[in-house]
């Protein structure tokens, strides 16, 4: 038992410093190396010509970006609707096709009620049963 407990802490005792040398390899780093930030002294105007030459800039490229969507979204508008119409055309072409064939359906139908039946359906299967199927014997 007191292997085992010895096992355990060598062990935990390599994880440990394994964690630690992997979290000391990149060094600490202070936040006070750095030298701060110099900030530009700009005035008031000049601020407003800054923000004003920024928004006109970002109007810009919206109107090029509304533009651009328009010049491709039209046309593909334009050929949606074309296939809308082309669809509610052939639509319209099915229903006639099925109506037209609907009817001659019907037609056909009456056309099989007022026709008389065969003669050859009231006929026997074989005038005489007994006789060869040919007379031909030569």
């Amino acid at each position: 038992m007191g292997d085992r407990g010895t096992l355990t802490r060598l062990m935990i005792n390599m994880i440990f410093r394994k964690n630690v040398q992997h979290i000391d390899r990149f060094g600490r780093a202070s936040l006070d190396v750095k030298k701060p930030i110099e900030h530009l002294p700009y005035t008031a105007s000049e601020v407003e010509q800054i923000t004003s030459k920024l928004y006109t800039a970002i109007d810009t490229m919206e109107e090029r970006f509304e533009k651009r969507c328009d010049d491709i979204y039209f046309p593909f508008d334009v050929r949606l609707s074309g296939l809308d119409s082309y669809a509610e055309w052939l639509q319209k072409e099915v229903k006639a096709i099925q109506r037209q064939f609907a009817s001659q359906h019907q037609i056909s139908t009456s056309i099989d009620r007022e026709r008389s039946k065969s003669i050859n359906s009231k006929a026997p299967a074989s005038i005489n049963s007994k006789a060869p199927a040919s007379t031909d014997k030569h």
